[in-house]
């Protein structure tokens, strides 16, 4: 894989796991019994945070050139697993 594909994989990855966070976060203040204007005060925050973590943390990978070992994903990806819709894959070691 070219660095670029690498690099678009990696924010990929990163923005997918960090978007996962913040969903969850928002099922545990659903189950708050919140009122309407303080769950959407929190609700906003979560987003808000989230999407900054996400553009902070992409910024800083764009410090790097990252290669994927293609079999290394290939592999990681035949081992992931769904459960109740997150999915859990062993960690990829990227060189």
């Amino acid at each position: 894989m070219d660095t670029g594909v690498s690099n678009d994989f990696i924010q990929l990855q990163v923005s997918r796991e960090i978007t996962a966070l913040f969903k969850f976060n928002l099922e545990l203040i659903e189950q708050l019994n919140l009122s309407p204007e303080k769950y959407d005060a929190l609700r906003k925050q979560i987003l808000n945070h989230g999407n900054d973590s996400i553009r902070s943390i992409l910024q800083f990978l764009d410090l790097f050139d990252f290669s994927v070992n293609p079999e290394k994903v290939k592999a990681a990806m035949s081992q992931r697993v769904v459960y109740k819709k997150s999915i859990f894959s062993p960690p990829v070691i990227i060189q």
